[in-house]
């Protein structure tokens, strides 16, 4: 195309000001362009090359270079390029360029001046001398058969002038011509005869040059044309010297120079970019456990060399660079220079075009697989894109692609790490690296390459391997073997794992959590586990009972809706009214946790299904002991899963207006390791629930100074059933509080009493307990009295007996009397302090220390505390019972108190 300058084939090859311009030109490209001028111009050389080079400046764009440079060589000078005049000049040259795998075997082409040639050696006759150089080939074109070394030779010495012949992808057309019949041979056969002949005359000439190159990759599509590759080979290597255009330290020039303009950006940026990914991968490299000094300052120096490196490759990362090179150059699949070249174009366009989180340098894993350009630019590399497509939409690029999960989880614990896509980022590279490999080397990737290739600035050593992980257990085809990552059409045991989960129903799964969270809650006194109804909460139930809500309810997450669903709760067990609805809590499940614990229970299921059916799919000791710790991960998971099920906690509290009122408690913050301490202890902190009552409270809730006498289930009922009185974790605590206001004198108790329609009466006042001490286990709290301590008293009042008299005929005698005890004198020591304070609300902390310090050098303290505080807006009676008169009712301390 570019020597017929045709239309169809892009400027920037056919116009060499534009070709060069878009050229870095290499050492070996200099050299390699020098050797052919200088045998041109008839010095001793090399004369028949044949170009050997998998990427990066390679072998067509080396043969459009010596074509221009022998071609426009006088006027590329004028245009600024100074590096094609340094060159030998042979003068003027015969050319004949052609892209064989463009020439049809079997039609061949008409010229402008309608001539038909028939046969690769037609043309190349034809383009050296136009119509007189083909009648040198006339009949040998026409006949297609090859014509002989002499014919050749004579055709080269006639041109009177340098002859330069470029052939490029000859391979393609041997082969096509392989399938045409000439007499008892081929064509492809009387092909490979005349590049033989061809050789030797060009090698035998005086200023003559074959240069050609055999494939476009190192076996392209023609895997079963290695032999016939072989064979040509074999035939013209006697002759040919390889050359390689471009080394591989130059291809990031080459790069740059093909697909940006020059300058590239600002060197500063490029130099601050470098230091800061060399900072970066130090860093993650010196992360790792147990370096030595030693292993450190390599990491240092290997950071220092990546520096380097990156300003060569700017905006590339080397890594990616690299891995084109020395993996992809060993895939069969793996095109030419503008193949490659139209991969980090699309990556680049799309970067630019759709690019979201973007990094300073692009590296594998900033490679947009997402984005149907650069996705198909990169199966054409590779190849294998029916196997693939299907693996990359799984577990990369498709809506619900795995390694997104892993970026959502990632994010979710540390939103910093969402510009990252920590996981997507390891997953594009591995995939990257899943194709090729180097000379010893398996396909795939080692953690310590995939690591480095996938550190930007700012992203520490931890997500990254976090992140590897959670790939290793979520994607499907992604696969850890040798110790290298990659990805495999056949799927992992999270493939099987995934599949096996789909065969258990959402009821199997239901009750697998069930039956860890009772196991959970198998000690916790008042759990209630996942009631179908209300009735399955039963009423009168003295202790606190924490409903745990199933898993349904994890939906209704507005709390006004949530209040009007639980009411029916709260106010009926099943179709009877409840009484005890002071005891009830409500555990609502979150729904986030709710439904990652139902993944992870359909995992486990579906890890023991497989472990379990093991012979049937005959897995090796490494797949067991995989699928085995992945079982104990799972019931790990399920474990903390539990405990972090619950998000808040739904009560009812009194109310002025109405009878109550909801309150929410959050459980999220809590950190006890247990989940009913977690909802005990988050009560336990908000003062909604008590272990302990004090005798005055119950005192004081059950007016017992004005009723005289109380029965104990009504105490109950009242402390389980009322919004008014303290929420009891349970009735142990009424009765430890009888216990100690029996003791103290401050109410009686008695479980022998009758009532005769009138009044109450004791059968045996002995069994009323007053001021003397009664176990708690005594305390019967069904059918038993509580007793005002002014009735108890009475009731327990012996009159003591009189003082004894003298004996009958006895006299009293002065002498009988005992004279009184003098008072002791009076002494000096002052044993009592009193002091009084008034403050304002500034000092009253300051105040409370003086009274400290007096309280520990005291033996006894008697303090009266008058508080008077005002509030500009109102006091909340409910904060003020919760918070004020609770605590003094805790302190056991004789208080009063007026809200005006």
């Amino acid at each position: 195309g570019v020597a017929r300058d045709d239309p169809n084939t892009p400027t920037v090859y056919r116009d060499p000001a534009q070709f060069f311009q878009q050229t870095y030109l290499t050492h070996s490209l200099h050299a390699l362009l020098t050797d052919v001028m200088n045998v041109l111009r008839g010095a001793p050389g090399d004369r028949v090359l044949q170009l050997r080079t998998p990427f990066g400046g390679g072998k067509t764009h080396t043969l459009i270079a010596l074509y221009h440079a022998v071609r426009s060589r006088h006027q590329l000078p004028h245009l600024g390029f100074t590096e094609i005049h340094d060159l030998p000049d042979p003068g003027a040259c015969a050319v004949a360029a052609v892209e064989c795998e463009q020439f049809d075997s079997r039609k061949g082409r008409t010229t402008a001046d309608g001539l038909h040639l028939h046969t690769l050696w037609g043309e190349i006759a034809y383009q050296l001398a136009g119509s007189v150089g083909y009648e040198y080939v006339r009949l040998s074109d026409e006949n297609f058969t090859a014509p002989g070394g002499e014919t050749l030779s004579t055709l080269l010495r006639d041109l009177g002038q340098p002859a330069l012949i470029l052939l490029d992808e000859i391979l393609n057309h041997v082969e096509a011509a392989q399938t045409i019949i000439v007499g008892d041979s081929t064509l492809g056969r009387q092909l490979l005869i005349f590049l033989k002949n061809l050789t030797e005359a060009v090698s035998a000439s005086r200023n003559a040059a074959l240069v050609y190159s055999l494939q476009a990759s190192q076996m392209g599509e023609h895997l079963g044309a290695e032999s016939l590759l072989q064979s040509l080979d074999h035939l013209v290597s006697r002759l040919d010297a390889k050359r390689v255009p471009v080394s591989g330290g130059e291809v990031m020039r080459v790069v740059q120079r093909r697909l940006f303009k020059e300058p590239l950006g600002d060197k500063a940026a490029a130099r601050q970019t470098a230091a800061a990914y060399a900072d970066a991968y130090r860093r993650v490299s010196q992360a790792v456990g147990g370096l030595s000094a030693d292993e450190q300052h390599q990491a240092a120096q290997e950071a220092e060399k990546l520096a380097d490196r990156i300003l060569d490759s700017y905006p590339f990362h080397p890594d990616l660079l690299d891995l084109m090179y020395h993996r992809w150059g060993s895939l069969p699949s793996y095109q030419r220079t503008r193949g490659a070249l139209q991969f980090l174009a699309s990556v680049v366009y799309d970067l630019w075009e759709h690019g979201r989180d973007l990094q300073p340098l692009i590296g594998a894993g900033d490679v947009p697989l997402d984005q149907d350009n650069t996705r198909n630019a990169f199966f054409t590399q590779v190849g294998q894109r029916e196997n693939y497509s299907s693996v990359m939409d799984v577990d990369l690029t498709g809506h619900s692609a795995r390694a997104a999960r892993v970026d959502r989880c990632l994010a979710s614990d540390s939103p910093a790490l969402q510009r990252y896509r920590v996981g997507t980022r390891l997953a594009s590279s591995v995939m990257l690296y899943s194709f090729g490999a180097r000379e010893g080397e398996e396909r795939g990737v080692s953690e310590a390459d995939l690591v480095q290739a996938a550190s930007v600035p700012g992203l520490d050593r931890m997500p990254l391997t976090t992140a590897l992980n959670d790939l290793r257990n979520e994607l499907l085809y992604l696969h850890f073997t040798g110790r290298r990552y990659r990805f495999e059409t056949q799927p992992n045991l999270n493939k099987l794992i995934d599949d096996e989960t789909k065969k258990f129903s959402a009821e199997e799964v239901s009750r697998r959590i069930q039956t860890n969270l009772e196991r959970t809650l198998q000690t916790a006194r008042g759990a209630v586990i996942w009631p179908a109804d209300s009735g399955r909460v039963n009423d009168h139930v003295p202790m606190l009972q924490v409903v745990y809500l199933p898993l349904d309810w994890a939906g209704v997450t507005d709390e006004g809706e949530l209040s009007a669903t639980l009411a029916t709760w709260l106010e009926y067990s099943g179709n009877t009214r409840r009484e005890f609805k002071n005891g009830l809590v409500f555990a609502i499940p979150g729904y986030m946790p709710a439904d990652n614990l139902y993944s992870t229970a359909r995992e486990a299921l579906a890890i023991e299904s497989l472990i379990r059916d093991k012979r049937r799919f005959n897995f090796n000791a490494d797949q067991l002991k995989d699928l085995t710790a992945r079982a104990e991960s799972c019931q790990d998971r399920l474990t903390r899963g539990i405990l972090s099920l619950y998000e808040k906690l739904a009560l009812p509290v009194a109310a002025e207006d109405t009878p109550y009122v909801w309150r929410f408690v959050e459980l999220q913050s809590r950190n006890e390791l247990s989940l009913h301490d977690r909802v005990l202890g988050a009560l336990s902190d908000s003062r909604l629930v008590f272990d302990s009552v004090t005798p005055d409270k119950l005192i004081a809730l059950t007016t017992l100074s004005d009723t005289r006498f109380i029965k104990t289930d009504q105490v109950v009922t009242w402390f389980f059933g009322s919004y008014n009185f303290t929420r009891l974790v349970s009735a142990d605590a009424i009765a430890a509080a009888i216990v100690k206001g029996v003791a103290d004198g401050k109410l009686g108790f008695t479980a022998v009493w009758n009532y005769d329609g009138t009044q109450v009466n004791f059968p045996n006042r002995d069994l009323i307990y007053f001021e003397r001490t009664l176990r708690t286990d005594e305390v019967d709290l069904s059918d038993a009295l509580i007793i005002d301590a002014v009735s108890a008293r009475e009731l327990t009042y012996v009159p003591p007996p009189p003082p004894p008299g003298p004996k009958e005929g006895e006299e009293v005698g002065p002498g009988d009397i005992t004279p009184p005890t003098p008072p002791p004198p009076p002494t000096s020591a002052k044993k009592r302090y009193r002091v009084t304070v008034r403050a304002d609300k500034s000092k009253v902390f300051k105040v409370f220390r003086a009274i400290q310090n007096l309280t520990e050098r005291s033996d006894r303290v008697t303090m009266s505390l008058e508080i008077s505080a005002e509030s500009d807006s109102e006091f909340d009676p409910v904060w003020l019972r919760n918070a004020v008169e609770e605590p003094l009712d805790e302190a056991d301390v004789d208080a009063r108190w007026n809200l005006e």
